[in-house]
């Protein structure tokens, strides 16, 4: 048997018979690892239970027969709670959608620190209220990179002249010049200069701001859909969630600028 003693994030549970549960379990060292944790649904084992069921950063141990079988969870403990996300509604929708990306896209046994790393921060910005929106365009666009999908802006995709950007190709994850991009419209969508400046900026692991609303949500549209096709083609459901959240009419998010954007 492999013992196992990592750092980890929750992505998916699913309950088995009646009182066990089976994690998919978004470590540091080791990569995605499913792994059942027998009995944590009794009535008497309230602590663990309660530190599977958040957002929170673990301390998990366990064994396995080898890498990449399932794993039996002998403990768990949080090492970093988030209790404000439980109680955000659009912050645990963001949540949400990063866990939906990175179970489609994060391989089983592969050690794969930085998407660790930026699902931890993603979700420690979140717990200290910053805004979800922002934040999950961010996080969408930086994962993209880091699996190695990110979008190339050396030169236009269609006719290779080294110009500035004023499309974007979402299947070939390239910019295109405005006279390619123009003779695409319906499959490419249109660049603002200030949001393609914020994307080469993004490839960079750099910061960005975005002044409106609408190129935020432009970005987080471009960044999902990406993933999505990078994913056998499949949208992610969670980012349809989140975005009709921040619909007006939606009771959970007053549509401000103020509380999108700050």
């Amino acid at each position: 048997m492999v013992p196992l003693e990592d750092d980890a994030v929750v992505l998916r549970r699913i309950p088995y018979r009646e009182s066990s549960l089976v994690v998919h379990l978004l470590t540091r060292h080791h990569g995605v690892i499913p792994a059942m944790a027998k009995g944590v649904r009794a009535q008497n084992k309230g602590t663990a239970r309660a530190a599977l069921a958040g957002w929170h950063t673990l301390r998990i141990q366990g064994r396995a027969r080898d890498w990449g079988d399932m794993a039996l969870l002998t403990g768990a403990e949080t090492v970093k709670s988030r209790p404000q996300l439980l109680a955000a509604p659009l912050a645990s929708a963001a949540g949400e959608v990063m866990r939906e990306a990175l179970q489609r896209h994060a391989a089983p046994g592969d050690p794969q620190p930085l998407l660790f790393l930026l699902l931890d921060e993603t979700l420690d910005r979140l717990e200290r209220g910053d805004p979800p929106l922002p934040t999950l365009a961010r996080a969408l666009t930086l994962l993209l990179h880091r699996l190695g999908y990110g979008w190339q802006w050396e030169r236009c995709g269609g006719c290779g002249a080294p110009e500035p950007s004023a499309f974007l190709s979402l299947k070939h994850g390239q910019g295109l010049c405005r006279r390619c991009g123009e003779g695409r419209a319906r499959r490419s969508p249109a660049l603002s200069p200030t949001l393609a400046l914020a994307m080469r900026r993004l490839a960079r692991e750099e910061e960005i701001t975005l002044s409106s609303v609408q190129e935020w949500m432009l970005l987080l549209r471009l960044a999902a859909a990406s993933i999505g096709w990078r994913g056998g083609g499949q949208p992610l459901a969670s980012a349809e969630c989140f975005r009709r959240m921040l619909e007006p009419s939606h009771p959970s998010t007053p549509m401000t600028s103020r509380n999108l954007v700050r």
